[in-house]
């Protein structure tokens, strides 16, 4: 450390040596601090129970529609850069992506794994933020209650419930927290470790959440405003000072946000006008932001199809919330002086710049629903609660630089507005005192139920997903069934994978996550059908387009002999997630390659496979289409004693013709 570095501890220092104070009454100086060991306790305990609740809450539901599609999607491919940066959506998540290949090559849906994951790296968030607020600010119990609230309110809870949300917000909000650590740490030892340290921190959480790359201007607030004394051009030359750190601090994630971009990540923006920019940001800050500071949302808006809440607020809630914030920005005046309000700059840069950009390539498609999901305003929890701690507790450079260097803060260190308060506080009456006390404790025990409340009620809606019930169902009727179960390769129900995320996920790709997996479109039988409740039910195909053979005939069409037949039918089907079923008598066995021309003249194949073995005299085969128009059948073969009369071709979907076997 340089001796500029440390002219404000040996300026401290001096002036108590220059008044003759015993070192006895020095120590009693000190700022008044909770014990290392008592902090920790208190802080164990925080964290234990954010664990219970979150284990609680998280119980209650299962996976749902993007944790299967994910899962899914690992399913037949090997753990490369080719598919860690495929997008989801339009967003570029490896860690994401990695997080579930793992899952879905170990133990593909392992709830309870899931569970201690998420709380694990919940508590290792909560742990960072304790230690960076402490550092700032001291063991004090604001610190404590600062992290309570940040700990157990809906914003953060609510967000651990859904494993992809939570998969990729934690790891994130916690590689976050890590940076802000390591540069407050790099910018008292100029260190250059520490600011690679919290470069590649940003660059690890980005990889998870690509919005953490807005968390970056965190950084460069917390430097100008705290981590450095004097006046603002003294702030901004110390800043500068630490230019390679800065360096090394801002490469990794630059690199980042330019492959990005590079890259096509991210979808074609949309301009946004600038009154319903504004209105996004008012409903961001009114329904979910600061009502995180009083223990909300505390209302929701349900949809009885999607299983998500989406925040909401009634009048009184909404004059309650603005009316709490404007009490704790006039208390941190009280409490700081007028510097309290440059604390509410940490959250309000990444609401304003984040929001903005995720209105830029969302609001075109959802409006303002992006302002009250959850998801999207769940990385302002942390400088939510950062600026709230710095709002209300003094602190200086000097003060955090003694911190780091583990040595004792002197009163000397801290502003005088706090040594006052605390003087004023000792003249007041015991009765006050204690009348504060309970009043204190009071608002605490609300603000808690408030809380819980609020994450009951959401998880209720929550835990009403159906997916836990169907896949029950669904694996104990398969195994009831046995090995002769033939099953049709049909879509996913809807209300387990929404066809918003495209009807493409059939039994064939979902099952294998059960581990039971039974014959699909078999010959011979007719195949049967899981029904939105995982029930098996007996099926009919219903047509979309028929070939029957003529008046008085046997076949539709008769492929003989060695070539390529093409079978048109009356009409196209229409373009839908169907099946292909062909009804054939023949003298002996035969095999072909059978595919289809959709309206566009585009041969497309069957799923899993065209080739096609005709294995008796008199049966059918049932083929899974692709998603699209049938307007022709194509049969190849290369057998000269292929007589294969199909009578009929089918082109169709099926639905339940009866009731649960």
């Amino acid at each position: 450390m340089t001796r500029r570095d440390r002219s404000s501890i040996s300026t401290s220092e001096s002036t108590l040596a220059s008044t003759g104070i015993p070192e006895a009454q020095a120590v009693a100086g000190r700022v008044p601090e909770l014990s290392t060991s008592r902090f920790r306790q208190l802080a164990a305990a925080l964290v234990l129970a954010q664990a219970i609740v979150v284990a609680v809450a998280i119980d209650r539901g299962w996976f749902y529609n993007d944790d299967f599609a994910l899962l899914m999607n690992a399913s037949h491919t090997g753990l490369d850069w080719t598919y860690l940066k495929t997008p989801i959506n339009d967003h570029l998540l490896p860690g994401l992506r990695l997080e579930f290949w793992l899952l879905r090559h170990t133990a593909p849906l392992n709830f309870p794994l899931t569970i201690g994951v998420r709380v694990l790296c919940q508590a290792a968030g909560t742990v960072l933020l304790l230690r960076l607020l402490s550092t700032l600010v001291g063991r004090r119990r604001r610190v404590l209650l600062a992290c309570a609230l940040y700990a157990l309110c809906p914003l953060v809870l609510t967000n651990t419930l859904w494993v992809t949300v939570a998969f990729s917000l934690l790891p994130a909000q916690a590689f976050v927290l890590g940076a802000l650590n390591a540069h407050v740490r790099y910018t008292v030892t100029r260190n250059p470790r520490w600011a690679a340290v919290s470069g590649l921190c940003l660059l690890a959480g980005a990889l998870f959440w690509e919005k953490v790359a807005v968390s970056a201007v965190l950084l460069p607030i917390l430097s100008l405003a705290y981590l450095h004394d004097g006046t603002v051009r003294r702030r901004i030359a110390a800043t500068l000072r630490r230019w390679v750190g800065w360096l090394l601090t801002a490469a990794p994630i630059a690199a980042f946000t330019g492959y990005f971009i590079a890259a096509g990540y991210g979808g074609a923006t949309k301009p946004v006008g600038v009154s319903d920019l504004a209105g996004v940001l008012w409903m961001q800050w009114s329904r979910v932001v600061s009502p995180s500071l009083l223990g909300g949302p505390w209302s929701w808006f349900n949809d009885p199809h999607v299983f998500l809440g989406y925040a909401d607020t009634t009048r009184f809630g909404l004059i309650l919330t603005q009316l709490g914030f404007v009490a704790m920005a006039v208390a941190g005046v009280r409490l700081v002086g007028w510097k309290s309000l440059v604390a509410w700059t940490i959250p309000a840069a990444p609401l304003i710049l984040g929001t903005t950009l995720v209105a830029v390539g969302r609001y075109a498609f959802f409006g303002q629903l992006i302002a009250t999901t959850l998801r999207y305003g769940a990385d302002l929890a942390v400088p939510l609660f950062i600026g709230l701690t710095l709002a209300v507790t003094p602190t200086t450079a000097a003060a955090i630089e003694r911190r780091v260097l583990g040595e004792p803060v002197l009163d000397t260190a801290v502003p005088d507005s706090d040594a006052a308060i605390r003087r004023s506080r000792a003249r007041l009456p015991r009765g006050v005192r204690r009348a504060a006390v309970l009043a204190t404790a009071a608002a605490a025990v609300l603000w808690l139920v408030g809380s819980l409340n609020s994450v009951a009620r959401f998880d209720r809606h929550w835990g009403a997903n159906p997916s836990k019930a169907y896949v029950s169902a669904l694996t104990s009727n398969i195994a009831d069934a046995g090995p002769s179960l033939n099953l049709y390769d049909s879509t996913v129900p809807p209300s387990v994978l929404p066809f918003f995320f495209g009807p493409r996920w059939h039994m064939s790709d979902f099952l294998p996550l059960t581990g039971r997996v039974p014959t699909l479109d078999a010959p011979v039988t007719e195949p049967v059908l899981a029904n939105d409740e995982g029930a098996l039910v007996p099926a009919v195909l219903i047509p979309a387009v028929t070939k029957e053979p003529p008046a008085g005939g046997l076949c539709a069409y008769l492929v003989q002999g060695v070539g390529t037949f093409w079978i048109r039918l009356p009409k196209a089907a229409p373009e839908g997630d169907g099946f292909l079923r062909l009804d054939y008598l023949q003298q002996r066995p035969s095999t072909a390659d059978v595919s289809i021309v959709d309206t566009r003249g585009v041969v497309r194949g069957p799923i899993p496979s065209g080739h096609v073995t005709f294995g008796y005299q008199l049966s059918h085969v049932t083929l899974r289409l692709p998603l699209t128009s049938v307007a022709a059948v194509i049969v190849r073969t290369g057998a000269p004693e292929t007589h294969l009369c199909i009578g009929r071709l089918t082109v169709g979907a099926p639905f339940p013709a009866g009731s649960a076997k």
